[in-house]
């Protein structure tokens, strides 16, 4: 018997998933733990996703639907956030469905303190295989060195805000969105920016959240504008130091920012190449700090076969004009073609 307990807002994003939707709603319906609501957040869908969103809406009063021009998953969730009414926040991707105990696991031994996260099972499905990506059993981490061991399930496995259970007391107070525009890494800085507020992490087993990978391809592997890449690099900078001061998780920011400045740069020579030279070189120089050379250093260290040594030393000893002819002649090369105004393809090494 499930005790009275705060009600729970699951957040769904929907685009374009007319043949999926129907099992991920119906996984979610089917949970043991009634006091939920569920928001659909039908993000421009045009394959009919958002009439079968309606459709369950009128059925149902615990179901809203909510319409938007298409805005991308962060806008969509952020919509979720803003019409969300529950004390706890779960999101799970249209494509991906959940146990029908799923939302009482969180709850078995009683509702989660306000400091704490709570993350779950994950099983990832791809048309020819499936496996276990967290195999949790029930762990409550905290203090330094608890804390970092929790950090690397959450950031390095599967750094997504699904198969996690978030208080919106302290999404609200602390202002946390996620960040449009921003492809690659607006789910982890949603998730560093939460445990900015917490002080432990909860690990919780029993059930399952089953993610379906639908291809290999990663967004994570699309480079974006400057702006958006450099925003992401210092909001990353600024949550892994706040973190750094309570926690050991220098390895995770020499990771994640490390790999934030190799893209920044990237960005440069695949979306801003027709600024020329001088453009180039303003944005190049604004990236440039020690600690921007060092974790630029450190990238180039752990991932040797992505990484290119000479343009490395080139930008660490600001030899612009060199950097900069180097990086255009090797792209060219590799390519084996002119370079277009809008840069290369978007796997060029750095």
């Amino acid at each position: 018997m499930i005790p009275a307990s705060p009600k729970i807002s699951v957040i769904v994003p929907v685009y374009n998933a007319v043949t999926v939707l129907h099992r991920c709603v119906a996984s979610i319906l089917a949970q043991v733990y009634a006091d939920f609501e569920l928001l659909l957040i039908d993000d421009g869908s045009s394959d009919g996703s958002g009439d079968i969103c309606d459709a369950y809406a009128a059925k149902l009063d615990k179901v809203k639907t909510f319409h938007q021009p298409n805005s991308g998953v962060s806008m969509a969730r952020n919509k979720g956030l803003d019409e969300a009414a529950g004390e706890y926040i779960c999101f799970v991707d249209a494509d991906d469905w959940i146990d029908p105990n799923y939302l009482e696991a969180f709850f078995r031994y009683g509702p989660p303190a306000r400091d704490c996260l709570s993350i779950i099972n994950i099983e990832e499905h791809t048309p020819a295989s499936v496996r276990k990506i967290y195999s949790l059993y029930d762990r409550f981490y905290t203090g330094t060195v608890d804390f970092s061991t929790a950090m690397n399930d959450i950031i390095f496995r599967l750094p997504a805000p699904f198969a996690k259970l978030f208080i919106r007391d302290v999404i609200e107070s602390a202002g946390l969105r996620f960040y449009k525009g921003i492809h690659s890494g607006e789910d982890v800085l949603f998730i560093l920016g939460y445990l900015r507020q917490t002080e432990a992490i909860s690990y919780v087993s029993g059930s399952c959240y089953h993610y379906m990978r639908m291809s290999s391809g990663s967004l994570s592997a699309k480079i974006n504008g400057f702006d958006s890449e450099y925003y992401c690099l210092e909001r990353m900078k600024d949550d892994f130091g706040a973190l750094l001061e309570r926690y050991y998780v220098k390895e995770h920011y020499e990771r994640y920012c490390g790999y934030a400045v190799y893209r920044t740069l990237r960005s440069i020579y695949m979306n801003e190449y027709g600024r020329g030279f001088q453009g180039r070189l303003s944005l190049l120089k604004k990236v440039y700090t020690r600690e921007n050379v060092r974790l630029l250093r450190s990238h180039a260290r752990l991932h040797p076969r992505r990484s290119n040594n000479i343009a490395v030393s080139l930008y660490k000893f600001r030899l612009w004009h060199l950097y900069d002819f180097y990086m255009v002649s090797f792209m060219r090369i590799k390519y084996s073609a002119a370079m277009p105004v809008s840069g290369p393809k978007p796997d060029a090494g750095q």
